[in-house]
């Protein structure tokens, strides 16, 4: 894996937080944007749910397992591995665990595209493709933190707009991997999450 770049460097620490001030930036801005438009969201999600039965436990999956677990996913075979079949091969897992088709169809589509990638077609443009199914798919796999009776009584637009901060973390996320290394991706995901988790604490956000 791609785990040698010195993360306590001035510069290294400098860039981790000015993407993290922009992100934050950009997902409150969302927030404020869907709180003025009322766009409505599901009553309950797996995320809340499992907050109320086990705070210690979900804020320590969150803030590290989670994005440990994702980066790997999503961002590792971005890049030429050598471990890029622990992505296949989880990615897979979100295959069969998923109970949306989309998420499903998505999911497929980026580990052929990882394989494809890592043997087949090594291109500019093959790498785009990968990239974007990258993201779509780290998108995807959010569907499963909510009912999916509850996601279809909402309008398209509350649906888009839910979705939204995920899609602009994996921009970053994927934006930090491809500069940089697995490892900084990482660290961003981590912090990200650990804020956000802050302020839906404090301010109900």
């Amino acid at each position: 894996m791609d785990l040698n770049a010195d993360v306590l460097t001035r510069k290294n620490v400098v860039y981790i937080t000015r993407h993290l001030v922009l992100a934050l930036s950009i997902v409150l801005a969302i927030e404020l944007l869907e709180y003025l438009l009322n766009i409505k969201e599901p009553d309950s999600s797996k995320l809340k749910d499992a907050f109320m039965s086990n705070f210690l436990f979900s804020f320590f999956g969150a803030v590290l397992i989670a994005p440990i677990y994702e980066e790997v996913v999503f961002r590792l075979a971005l890049k030429k591995s050598n471990y890029y079949w622990f992505s296949v091969f989880l990615t897979f897992v979100f295959v069969l665990s998923s109970k949306f088709i989309l998420t499903q169809i998505v999911c497929s589509l980026f580990i052929i595209g990882m394989i494809s990638y890592q043997y087949v077609y090594k291109s500019n443009s093959s790498r785009c493709f990968l990239i974007i199914l990258s993201i779509l798919a780290f998108v995807s796999v959010h569907f499963d933190n909510y009912n999916e009776n509850e996601l279809n009584e909402l309008g398209k637009l509350d649906v888009a707009m839910l979705f939204v901060p995920q899609l602009v973390l994996a921009v970053f996320l994927t934006k930090i991997r491809l500069e940089t290394s697995i490892l900084n991706s990482i660290i961003f995901h981590s912090f990200y999450n650990l804020l956000i988790l802050s302020l839906a604490l404090l301010f109900d956000f």
